[in-house]
């Protein structure tokens, strides 16, 4: 409604010759509604064709690449843990050892298992803070 009324406005049509002007707004907010229209079906057809034409892009590659990259620096944080915190995680999350398991194995409490996993994360996050956010997601749900 306001474009109407700005369109209105800036009409060069003299008021005095107007004969109705609730007619002439009402043309005015036709056209608005028309070309509004006619703007989202011009970008859902673009989109459609957009969709259609790259849905077949292969990223399998750069996505393989990438994956290699991520994996290569993990492991290079990995191994700057301090000794006994890299294999608690480790044990948790490539042998996939519970806190109990890793705590037998380790000679350690439950809760020095879990304070090392902590601070094992804590500082992977941190090394990777200016990386791929996705990496970040990784970390925290890394099973």
């Amino acid at each position: 409604m306001q474009d109407t009324f700005v369109a209105f406005y800036k009409s060069s049509v003299m008021l005095d010759k107007l004969t109705s002007v609730m007619a002439f707004l009402y043309v005015i907010l036709k056209n608005k509604i028309m070309d509004w229209h006619r703007k989202k079906t011009q970008q859902r057809k673009f989109s459609d064709y957009f969709n259609a034409r790259f849905a077949d892009f292969d990223d399998s590659t750069r996505a393989l690449i990438e994956t290699k990259e991520l994996e290569r620096l993990l492991h290079e944080e990995i191994q700057k843990l301090p000794e006994q915190c890299r294999k608690v995680f480790t044990l948790k999350r490539k042998e996939s050892l519970s806190n109990k398991e890793i705590a037998l194995q380790l000679e350690i409490s439950e809760n020095t298992v879990e304070q090392h996993m902590r601070k094992a994360l804590r500082r992977l996050r941190i090394s990777f803070i200016n990386h791929d956010i996705l990496l970040i997601i990784l970390l925290t749900h890394y099973k």
